[in-house]
């Protein structure tokens, strides 16, 4: 495994954990841009988003009930409401997380002051995060491969380039359209009160 390789999946490794507590942008969008780009770390970065993402959101869940709070830019009281609503239910709730566009955090600090495990978190987190980081992996290689046979080799990294600005273009209105779905009934300056057990 090269040395870019490495930093290439110690970045993916990061961008899961930093989403877990703040970070704005899914892990799955870097995972899919990686792969694009270089179709064999696919496997090894989606494990690395994976692993990121579980111990990110168990990490916050263990920090958050220690009082310890942190920005969560972009999250409305209609995102709060709803994943209330949804881990009302338990840990399963979670369930709905990968579904929606509402971000992982707002799932972590609403479970940190209920009486769920961290290990049981991070297991479905797993559980439930994981198939669709496997699913941009897999998407992202078809359409690397795909190009790869129509393109000219001289040519690919150029092609390759045009092709994620533009994807990233979409998926940026993809985004800020969800997000504006979210804000219609919320503010987005949602801090999260300190648990008081």
């Amino acid at each position: 495994m090269s040395v870019i390789t490495i930093g290439l999946l110690l970045v993916l490794l990061l961008w899961a954990l930093a989403e877990a507590f703040s970070w704005p942008i899914v892990p799955d969008a870097a995972l899919a841009a990686a792969v694009f780009m270089f179709p064999a770390v696919a496997a090894w970065g989606t494990l690395a988003v994976v692993i990121g993402t579980a111990i990110g959101g168990a990490a916050a869940i263990m920090l958050y009930r220690r009082g310890h709070r942190w920005p969560l830019p972009l999250v409305t009281d209609r995102m709060r409401r709803r994943v209330s609503h949804w881990l009302d239910s338990g840990p399963r709730g979670l369930v709905h997380q990968p579904l929606t566009a509402v971000p992982y955090k707002v799932f972590v600090v609403d479970a940190a002051p209920r009486d769920i495990g961290v290990a049981s978190w991070a297991l479905l987190t797993v559980v439930f995060r994981g198939p669709r980081m496997a699913a941009a992996a897999a998407l992202a290689t078809l359409a690397a491969r795909g190009i790869e046979r129509i393109v000219p080799p001289g040519m690919l990294v150029s092609a390759k380039t045009v092709v994620l600005v533009l994807g990233t273009g979409v998926f940026l209105v993809g985004w800020r359209l969800a997000w504006r779905f979210w804000a219609r009934s919320g503010s987005h300056r949602y801090q999260p009160s300190i648990p008081t057990s």
